[in-house]
């Protein structure tokens, strides 16, 4: 939803108008892509396993 609302901000313009570079459409992409993307990755660093604690030497 928030994405949406950054595209309406950002790119409703130009592409309503008919204005829409080519420059414009990959940075619609992008509005939506970098932000999925770095929480994909926050996820999967998120619930990486741990490695076991070693045991104390004697």
């Amino acid at each position: 939803m928030v994405l949406s609302i950054y595209f309406l901000i950002n790119q409703l313009s130009a592409a309503l108008s008919g204005q829409a570079s080519l420059s414009v459409w990959p940075a619609s992409a992008f509005t939506y892509l970098v932000p999925f993307t770095v929480s994909n990755v926050g996820v999967l660093i998120g619930c990486r396993s741990l490695p076991a604690p070693s045991a104390p030497a004697s």
